[in-house]
């Protein structure tokens, strides 16, 4: 049954080998289509998109054991740090990047 089961893997390994080179070896007729010159044409015009409703990002979140928002905090990190220091005295960072910190609450 292993000998078996050993065929039927290096088939497929084979048969998936075969479609990869095939499908490298002729790109697709929509690809060659798709760049024409007269494609180009037909959208010169600048478009402007407004996207409203979104909810501003949050600087700092702090969570409890389970993970579960507990606060968020919008505005310059240094400061709401200075406003708000006992809060970060009991917590830890979690995670962070240049734009958002996450804090888990620890007392």
């Amino acid at each position: 049954m292993q000998k078996n089961s050993q065929s039927i893997t290096k088939k497929l390994f084979i048969l998936g080998i075969s479609i990869g080179s095939i499908l490298l070896s002729s790109p697709s007729q929509a690809a060659k289509s798709s760049f024409s010159p007269s494609a180009d044409s037909e959208f010169k015009e600048e478009i402007e998109v407004k996207i409203e409703g979104f909810k501003a990002q949050p600087s700092i979140i702090l969570v409890n054991k389970n993970l579960e928002v507990v606060a968020e905090f919008y505005g310059s990190t240094e400061k709401l740090k200075q406003q708000f220091g006992a809060t970060f005295d009991n917590a830890s960072l979690l995670a962070g990047d240049h734009t958002q910190r996450i804090y888990l609450i620890t007392k």
